[in-house]
């Protein structure tokens, strides 16, 4: 029938190749147009995303800096120090550098052992002992403070008496010594037994619980960005306190990688 004639889905010559091709080549377009459309909506959203959180912490810092004036102005010096020691913590959080020297992660450790005082008066003191050649060595962002925050919260709040906090830095050897310690009410030794099984097994990496998940993340962090012969050690009883050890390579700011 005539009407075959036209049906070029069909078709076995030339005209029927053709009109497949064709309609192959118009469904592609069609879908790299869709793509492209959905892509360039996708940054767009990055990119609003992207100024909607350089805007906040903007917003935040600003607001912290208005609580400070108000409560010198009011003579509250504590919410006026717990506001500084805040903002710098956010700061620090957003800053985009992967690696910083130790001085900045020792300044940043100590804005959190402010807000910590400041919450618990008479409860906390802190003892720190860091050697000169330590404050360029360039270490990962976020190694110290997360071990401290731990020390503080699982170590040190719990007890029913005033804690000590130590830290201390040394360089030895070409390695940067890094000890966190407390003496505060120790880890449980069935959770110390299941820490020390998970410490160099990085496939726990984003399954392990809340508790002492600082520990377990900067153990982790050291193993995939340090390698072998770099980490972190543990030791804890109970009652007595918790000793963390970081190992961690000396090479200063500016040395050649």
């Amino acid at each position: 029938p005539l009407e075959n004639d036209y049906d070029y889905e069909n078709r076995k010559d030339e005209l029927g190749i053709l009109h497949r091709q064709f309609d192959h080549m118009v469904n592609e377009v069609n879908q790299l147009i869709q793509t492209n459309y959905l892509n360039e909506i996708l940054i767009k959203e990055a990119q609003f995303k992207a100024l909607e959180n350089q805007m906040n912490p903007h917003f935040l810092y600003n607001t912290l800096e208005s609580i400070r004036d108000i409560a010198l102005e009011e003579q509250v010096p504590e919410i006026a120090g717990m506001s500084d020691a805040l903002a710098r913590l956010f700061r620090y959080n957003v800053k985009g550098d992967a690696n910083v020297p130790f001085s900045q992660e020792l300044e940043i450790t100590q804005a959190y052992l402010d807000i910590q005082k400041a919450r618990f008066p008479g409860k906390l003191e802190v003892i720190c002992s860091v050697r000169p050649e330590t404050l360029s060595v360039s270490i990962m962002k976020f190694l110290l403070q997360p071990l401290v925050e731990n020390a503080v919260f699982h170590g040190i709040e719990p007890a029913l008496r005033k804690g000590t906090l130590f830290i201390g830095a040394r360089v030895q050897e070409g390695r940067l010594l890094i000890t966190i310690q407390d003496d505060g009410i120790g880890i449980p030794p069935e959770q110390f037994a299941q820490l020390q099984e998970h410490l160099a097994d990085i496939s726990f990496i984003n399954t392990y619980s809340q508790q002492h998940v600082g520990i377990l993340n900067v153990a982790h962090r050291i193993l995939l960005n340090y390698g072998e012969g770099y980490g972190l050690t543990l030791e804890s009883a109970p009652e007595e306190g918790t000793r963390i050890l970081l190992t961690l390579p000396a090479d200063r700011e500016g040395d050649a990688s």
